[in-house]
């Protein structure tokens, strides 16, 4: 039988504010105090728990020892023991130790999620991280991914049954992100209403290769053009040198918990990653009417409705990233592209029917593994 109020544990590598963390904060609180939440940072940061309602019981659990590969897995009965939750969740290779360690102990179900890849992982999947997923992930209730991308990596890679996967895109609140112009942060740098604002939000980490971005910036020299970048991460102070090497007009925002004021303020969205998979800031940007430039990593093409460019351009090519740079100071051209970006959020990238889609797997669970 299901319990009157199901006590679900997410297991993170960080709990940080960071894509996957958000969406689940999203989804916490759509779902309201129905479910019991606790969740378990293996490396100990819990920034994104505060985005939580303080109506809904969430636990945090505090600090966590790994060890050896001995001692984690005993360490992870040990939270299964003290937390006895109806459902464990795990989200990417960072928290697989709960697999593999809590797994065989549980007596509940186990979901795993896939959001993406490191650094580390961004060109060539690791063998043994991929021989890991082959031998556990078809004795799980299910895989969670949210992209065609993943999805075909799980079915090829990890050979993961298609009864033992589950797609559900991401989605964002096409409600609270919604077209508007905001001149305040155009005041607060002092940018000129009349120049073209390209903007990024997202964390500063090397898979962003904000290194392109950047130097093709530079390279396209666009009079009167700015560039901000919204986000914060360890590779904040080269960047910082970076731009200041090249001369060009970037500016560093910082972390914010509401990047609204600053796509309302921006003319282009920017990314210029080498792996994602179903970008949560490219979504946002996109509900919001941004005309958007990415590289063609992870569903991102597909969610732009196949573009190419100057909209999409290959990974890695800075000369075609600066070029579409130049191209979207076509104001026209932008226009276009804002409003159809927008209709594809509002068709196929809804956070209403993403979190549906959430607690109908989260229950299917509970009631198959509760006869």
């Amino acid at each position: 039988m299901v319990p009157s109020r199901p006590h679900l544990l997410h297991v993170f590598p960080s709990f940080g504010l960071g894509g996957a963390e958000l969406l689940l904060a999203g989804v916490i609180n759509a779902i309201g105090p129905r479910l019991a939440h606790s969740v378990l940072s293996v490396y100990g940061d819990y920034s994104a728990a505060a985005l939580v309602d303080p109506s809904i019981a969430l636990q945090t659990l505090g600090p966590f020892d790994r060890g050896n590969a001995f001692q984690i897995v005993w360490r992870m009965r040990q939270v299964l023991h003290r937390v006895r939750p109806d459902l464990v969740a795990t989200y990417n290779w960072g928290a697989f130790d709960m697999v593999l360690g809590g797994r065989p102990a549980a007596r509940c179900p186990f979901i795993h999620n896939e959001h993406g890849f490191g650094d580390d992982e961004e060109t060539t999947l690791k063998p043994r991280r991929v021989w890991t997923r082959r031998l556990t992930l078809n004795h799980l209730f299910t895989t969670i991914v949210p992209s065609d991308t993943l999805q075909t990596i799980a079915r090829e890679q990890y050979r993961v049954k298609p009864s033992r996967l589950t797609l559900i895109r991401n989605g964002v609140d096409t409600d609270r992100f919604q077209p508007g112009r905001d001149a305040s942060v155009r005041r607060r740098y002092g940018i000129p209403d009349n120049a073209t604002l390209y903007c990024f939000t997202g964390a500063l980490r090397k898979e962003k290769n904000l290194d392109l971005l950047v130097n093709a910036f530079a390279d396209a020299a666009l009079p009167g053009a700015h560039l901000i970048i919204v986000g914060d991460g360890p590779c904040r102070s080269e960047l910082h040198a970076l731009a200041q090497a090249r001369g060009a007009s970037i500016l560093f925002a910082g972390r914010t918990h509401d990047i609204r004021e600053f796509l309302h303020s921006a003319d282009v969205f920017v990314m210029s990653s080498n792996t994602e998979q179903a970008s949560m800031a490219l979504l946002e940007a996109m509900a919001c009417g941004l005309p958007c430039l990415t590289t063609n990593v992870g569903d991102s093409n597909t969610m732009l409705g196949n573009p190419g460019a100057p909209f999409v351009v290959p990974r890695g090519d800075r000369f075609a990233y600066a070029a579409a740079l130049r191209a979207l100071t076509d104001p026209a051209l932008r226009s276009a592209a804002g409003l159809a970006n927008r209709r594809r959020c509002c068709d196929l990238y809804t956070k209403a029917a993403m979190v549906a889609r959430y607690e109908e797997t989260w229950t299917a669970a509970l009631q198959i593994c509760s006869r």
